[in-house]
């Protein structure tokens, strides 16, 4: 008899067990087929933010237009926070909570991360070894640079990193309020910072295209400000960034 009760209570205990593995089994797959769908998701609206092409109309006077708002950038320099005394430290941080309590509008940081370019340097040092009158020794060193200087720009693990403000104001009764308003509010975060010895200062609209394709392609060197400058738009209908829109 305690034999039978035995083998039934294994008997009982596997099948337990198999129903347990299975629905646990379905509903790990069940939560993972949520989470991938959830993630998926998420990454669209992710990438939907993350593009700042979408739903832009122009950029003129140091501003992205959009159809529903407009974006002012500012460039972000830095300070050594370590090397500052105590005082100046506890100075920066007084500055930046009383900016951070001051500011009632959207502002975005923008941090990006670009390959080292040191084809302007090289360039450089490359037409002062066409002066006759280097000495052998400066030559010897301007040829070392070059050398320093090109496997610096090949070596991509030292890259430079360029840090925003995106100042947004949704559109206002005109466009011409809307920008007001966002150089009111460019001059008000500057001036705040300028406080806290940090540099701060407006991107030229022609320098925007920059930051736009390296968001979208990161570690490359390429600069749509330098094609500007030479006519690079020129060729394509409409003459250009902040070009009026004619009919």
């Amino acid at each position: 008899m305690s034999t039978a009760i035995t083998v039934m209570f294994l008997v009982l205990s596997a099948l337990m067990g198999a129903a347990i593995f299975y629905m646990n089994k379905k509903a790990l797959k069940g939560s993972v087929g949520y989470a991938g769908k959830a993630a998926e998701q998420k990454s669209e609206e992710i990438s939907r933010v993350q593009n700042p092409l979408l739903g832009l109309k122009n950029i003129k006077n140091g501003i992205a237009e959009y159809d529903t708002h407009m974006c002012i950038y500012l460039r972000l320099g830095s300070i050594d926070f370590h090397l500052l005394t105590e005082g100046e430290q506890q100075s920066v941080e007084d500055v930046l909570l009383s900016l951070a309590r001051t500011v009632n509008f959207p502002v975005q940081v923008v941090v990006i991360s670009r390959q080292t370019d040191t084809r302007m340097a090289v360039n450089g040092v490359v037409q002062s070894l066409n002066i006759n009158r280097l000495s052998p020794q400066l030559r010897s060193y301007a040829e070392q640079m070059v050398r320093y200087l090109s496997a610096m720009m090949e070596n991509r693990g030292t890259p430079d990193y360029e840090k925003y403000l995106v100042i947004r104001c949704d559109m206002l009764d005109s466009a011409d309020k809307t920008r007001n308003e966002l150089y009111r509010r460019a001059d008000l975060v500057i001036s705040e910072l300028a406080r806290a010895k940090i540099p701060c200062q407006p991107v030229k609209t022609d320098e925007i295209p920059d930051i736009f394709f390296d968001q979208l392609n990161p570690q490359q060197t390429f600069k749509p400000s330098a094609a500007i400058r030479n006519g690079g738009l020129y060729y394509a209908k409409g003459g250009g960034i902040g070009a009026e829109k004619t009919a």
